[in-house]
């Protein structure tokens, strides 16, 4: 039984995120061009003291306005903070020598516990069905793969 425990090589890699900027759009209000848009007017604090984040309201869409028709909007590039989001992937493997060949064994795990990461919330003040609401995840659900090489 001390054989097949010993020489085991493990390998693992933690991604911790704490949420990554992005920016609240408008329709082109300004007049630029067809496909174009621009930013939104900032009227208040996205993320005010004791607001709730939940999928639903990531942040408080009363806090942008549309801007008026011939402008462009005040809001700076990458002004709100999207989701965290977290991943922790890990191997397990052994090489088994055979003469002057090996075999190895492998076991890998990719988002070990499975943890479930939110996209962007929708940020655009044009859309209000949607604006403010995360509707998506990013990543992949836990995957595990088991694998025998073979070296000669």
């Amino acid at each position: 039984m001390a054989v097949l425990a010993k020489d085991w090589v493990v390998n693992g890699i933690l991604n911790l995120n704490a949420g990554r900027p992005f920016t609240i759009t408008s329709a082109d209000s300004a007049g630029t061009g067809q496909g174009r848009i621009s930013r939104a007017n900032c009227v208040g604090d996205p993320v005010p003291d004791g607001f709730n984040q939940t999928l639903d309201a990531w942040f408080d869409i009363n806090a942008f306005r549309a801007p008026a028709a011939g402008t462009y909007g005040n809001c700076g590039a990458n002004s709100v903070r999207g989701p965290s989001s977290k991943s922790m992937n890990l191997s397990v493997f052994r090489s088994v020598p055979l003469g002057a060949r090996r075999l190895e064994l492998r076991l890998e795990t990719f988002n070990l516990f499975n943890w479930v990461n939110y996209g962007f919330p929708a940020a655009s003040v044009a859309n209000l069905n949607t604006f403010g609401r995360i509707t998506s995840t990013l990543g992949d659900p836990r995957e595990i793969q088991l694998a025998v090489k073979f070296y000669f």
